[in-house]
């Protein structure tokens, strides 16, 4: 097992304890893949390797976040045949 299979476990791993969507660990993995394609991660030292696998984590669940549709800001109306029944008293003659 290599250096970046590794690290793509501690990823999925970290992604678990935390308990972030599956979409949000795969893209920390994606951000990962594409940081060790354009360097040479065996000749980093053990803490800069571990900064890029929490950045990447990080990184993806902000964009994962930041991608989610905003919850409503004013809830549904009622319908009619939902609501309380009136007293006797406020009730239509």
């Amino acid at each position: 097992m290599d250096l970046s299979d590794r690290s793509v476990s501690e990823l999925f791993r970290a992604g678990y304890r935390l308990r972030l969507p599956c979409e949000a660990t795969a893209v920390s993995v994606k951000l990962f893949h594409e940081f060790a394609g354009d360097s040479d991660i065996t000749l980093l030292p053990v803490d800069e390797l571990n900064l890029a696998i929490t950045t990447c984590l990080f990184l993806a669940a902000k964009l994962e976040v930041s991608v989610a549709p905003p919850p409503p800001l004013l809830s549904p109306p009622l319908s009619p045949l939902l609501s309380p029944p009136l007293s006797p008293l406020l009730s239509p003659l």
